[in-house]
Formats: C-alpha cells, structure tokens, sequence
C-alpha cells in the first residue's frame, strides 16, 4: 500500500540527513514512525479513566507526598500506586501458582 505524505523542504533534507546517517531510506523510517504512533495510540485507547472514592486519611496522606515533591498530582500518585498494588497481587499470583504446581508435580506419579 502507498501512502503519499506532503512535508515542507526543512523537513523533508532533515529527514533524509537522518536516513543517511542511519543507513535507513525514507519509507523504512516512515514505516517505523507509524508503527510507534499506532501502537502508543492502540495503548492510549486502553487507558482507562475512572473515580475513587478514598477515605479522607488516605486521601490527605496521598497529598501530602505530592506536596513533598514525591509526585507531581494526585492523580499521579494514585495512579502510582495502583500499579504497585497490581504488581504485588501478580507476584502473590504467581507464587501461589508456583506452589499449586510443585505440590502438583510432587503428589503425581511419573
């Protein structure tokens, strides 16, 4: 599939500077760009926005750390901590896993 693609004159010596130095041509590089643009934005798409409720202790401890620095916004730290929470129930997951399966191989007959 073909897909033309106007650019000003700036653009077009800067890329083909870049191509040369990389030993790549125009449509490797074009390819690669809309690879990463559709893949951050198929990522973008799975973002989910949503609402908690937090108790006020929590929620005051939350901004505390941002206003210490430790983060940037609110949403931010949640969001941070939401990922370790996930984290850690993976690995809980994963070790429970484990030893369904050790106990699993050690009670079977080979």
């Amino acid at each position: 599939m073909f897909i033309g693609v106007r650019v000003p004159e700036e653009l077009k010596s800067k890329i083909e500077e870049i191509c040369t130095k990389e030993g790549k041509s125009i449509s490797e590089v074009t390819r690669e760009l809309l690879e990463e643009y559709v893949q951050f934005k198929e990522e973008e798409w799975h973002r989910v926005k949503i609402s908690l409720k937090v108790p006020d202790k929590i929620y005051k401890q939350v901004e505390m750390f941002v206003d210490y620095g430790y983060y940037n916004s609110v949403e931010e730290a949640m969001n941070s901590a939401i990922r370790l929470w996930l984290r850690v129930e993976k690995r809980e997951y994963e070790e429970k896993w484990d030893l369904k399966m050790s106990e699993a191989l050690s009670t079977s007959r080979l």
